[in-house]
């Protein structure tokens, strides 16, 4: 309905600010300080290489990024997409392709554009090559669950039931998100604009 429309559109539009007002302070170089005073605060201050928290934290973060990873996300596009084409759902399965190949789209052009280097401040503790604005396990995570969300909510008729549904794609984008901060890989400004552009997308779509 009209409601439902208009606050899409405004969630749509302030995260489409928010984007652009980190976007502007990363190309001026004005959030690097901050950046990199909070990377440092999930690190040892007698050794950054090491990250804050028993050593079996670190096993469990890298296993939460990798539910951003392009591996899992592929995996589980594919599995939806199947399942849907089984199911004659043309229209989810459009849905579901262009939310998760626009989205990888869109994000590789941005990192393109903006060009940012990873992180140096601190050891990376998993291995990335690609660069850093915004976060591509962010950016897809956010794109991908919150889609797989609103697909589900379309058939399920309890309003609670909904709000959990919603509240997991989020909390699933959320610690994906700081798991990045976590590792060294990402500025928290990456994150950050990588979660904007992705709940964008997945409003768009």
């Amino acid at each position: 309905n009209e409601i439902q429309f208009l606050f899409v559109l405004l969630a749509a539009l302030l995260s489409l600010f928010v984007f652009f007002q980190i976007a502007d302070e990363v190309v001026e170089g004005d959030l690097q300080q901050i950046d990199e005073n909070i990377l440092l605060m999930f690190r040892d201050n007698e050794n950054p290489s090491k990250a804050l928290g028993p050593e079996r934290l670190e096993f469990i973060v890298r296993d939460i990024t990798a539910l951003g990873s392009a591996t899992v996300i592929t995996l589980i596009t594919l599995f939806v997409v199947v399942f849907l084409l089984i199911k004659k759902e043309y229209r989810s399965t459009l849905y579901v392709l262009s939310a998760s190949i626009g989205g990888a789209v869109l994000l590789n052009v941005l990192k393109f554009i903006f060009a940012r280097n990873r992180p140096d401040i601190v050891e990376h503790l998993v291995s990335e090559i690609s660069l850093s604005f915004p976060s591509g396990h962010s950016t897809i995570s956010a794109v991908v669950y919150l889609s797989l969300a609103v697909l589900i909510m379309r058939i399920e008729k309890s309003r609670k039931a909904r709000i959990f549904i919603i509240a997991v794609a989020l909390f699933l984008a959320f610690i994906v998100g700081l798991s990045r901060i976590y590792l060294g890989v990402h500025y928290p400004s990456d994150v950050l604009a990588g979660w904007s552009i992705g709940l964008i997308w997945a409003l768009f779509v």
